[in-house]
C-alpha cells in the first residue's frame, strides 16, 4: 500500500515550482486510500490464510482430542453399552424400531438426490447459459460427495480397516476383540470404521463452504444442519450396534476435510492485503493516478 501512495503522489499534477502542494497530498492520499477499499467478496473469492489456518488447526485438534479419548479410555464402550440390553431377545432393541429401519433403508437417499442434482446441474451448465454462473459451485459438491463418502470411506477405508462393528465384539454378545480407533484389525469383513450412513448425512455441510465468504452466516447455518443430519443417523446407528462414537466422529471429519481441500484447492486461498489489492484493480475500479500516468505527462523544465 506504501509503494502504492508513493506513486501516485509521484505522479500527482505539480505546482509550477515542481513540489506537490498540501491540498493536493491531501487528495493523492484520500483517492488512494478509497481505491484501495475491497469489493463485496463472492462466493469464488479465496478464503484468507489466517481463516484456513482456523478452519484446519480447529477441527483437527478435536478430532484428535476425541481419538485419543477414545483409544486411552473406554468412551467408545461407554456409548454404545447405553443402548446395550443383554436381557432382551435383540442385544439393541432399537434396531427394532420403525425409525431405525427408516434411517438405515431411507437415510442414504437425500445424498443420493443432492449428488445427483449437482451432477446435473454441472452438466446443465454447458447447455443454458444462465446456469454457467453455478457450474464450478455444483462440480465442488459433487467431487467432495465422491472422493468423500463415495471413495474414502465406503471403497477404501471400510472394506479394509478391519474394525469390527459393536455387536460383533463380545463386549456386546458377539465374537470378535474390540478395537480401539486408530488401529487396523485384523477381520475381513469388520466394515465399523468409519460410517458409511453417517457420512450421507455430513455431506450437507458442503454448500457451506461456497457461501463461507459471502454470506458467513448462512455458512454457519448450512454447517450446522449438516453436522446434525450426520450427528442424527450416527445416533441412531450407534443405537443399533452398528457403529462406535469414533466412528461417526472420523465419517465427519473426513467429509470435512475432503471438502476443505477440494474448496481451497478450487477457490484457492489469499492474504488479506493481497485480496484488497487484486480487488481493488478489478474491472470497474477506478484506480487515480495509474504508474503510466507519470511517463504519459510531460515534464515541467525550470526556468533557465
Amino acid at each position: 500500500m506504501l509503494k502504492r501512495i508513493a506513486n501516485s503522489i509521484i505522479s500527482s499534477p505539480r505546482s509550477s515550482a515542481g513540489a506537490l502542494t498540501m491540498p493536493e497530498l491531501h487528495n493523492s492520499l484520500q483517492n488512494t486510500s478509497s481505491s484501495l477499499s475491497t469489493k463485496p467478496p463472492t462466493d469464488s473469492s479465496p478464503v484468507s490464510k489466517y481463516l484456513l489456518i482456523a478452519m484446519t488447526a480447529g477441527p483437527l485438534l478435536l478430532l484428535a482430542i476425541l481419538t485419543a479419548i477414545c483409544y486411552l479410555t473406554p468412551l467408545d464402550l461407554v456409548t454404545t453399552r447405553q443402548f446395550f440390553s443383554p436381557n432382551s431377545g435383540n442385544p439393541f432393541p432399537f434396531r427394532e424400531t420403525l425409525l431405525a429401519n427408516l434411517i438405515y433403508d431411507y437415510g442414504p437417499i437425500p445424498a443420493i438426490v443432492f449428488g445427483t442434482v449437482t451432477a446435473l446441474l454441472f452438466l446443465a451448465s454447458f447447455v443454458f447459459r444462465s446456469l454457467r454462473t453455478t457450474r464450478k459451485g455444483a462440480l465442488f459438491c459433487l467431487l467432495a460427495i465422491l472422493i468423500g463418502p463415495g471413495i474414502l470411506i465406503n471403497s477404501v477405508l471400510k472394506p479394509y480397516w478391519g474394525r469390527p462393528r459393536p455387536c460383533d465384539i463380545a463386549a456386546f454378545g458377539g465374537s470378535q476383540t474390540y478395537i480401539p480407533p486408530g488401529t487396523i484389525g485384523p477381520y475381513e469383513m469388520a466394515k465399523s470404521f468409519p460410517s458409511g450412513h453417517a457420512s450421507m448425512g455430513f455431506v450437507f455441510m458442503l454448500p457451506a463452504f461456497l457461501l463461507l465468504r459471502k454470506h458467513s452466516r448462512a455458512a454457519v447455518a448450512v454447517f450446522v444442519i449438516g453436522v446434525l443430519l450426520g450427528g442424527g443417523v450416527g445416533a441412531s446407528r450407534i443405537a443399533e450396534g452398528g457403529h462406535f462414537l469414533s466412528d461417526i466422529a472420523w465419517s465427519g471429519a473426513i467429509v470435512y476435510f475432503t471438502g476443505l481441500a477440494l474448496y481451497v484447492g478450487m477457490y484457492g486461498w489469499a492474504k488479506a492485503d493481497t485480496l484488497s489489492l487484486k480487488q481493488a484493480e478489478a474491472p470497474g475500479i477506478t484506480i487515480p493516478f495509474p504508474r503510466n500516468q507519470r511517463e504519459a505527462e510531460p515534464r515541467e523544465t525550470s526556468a533557465a
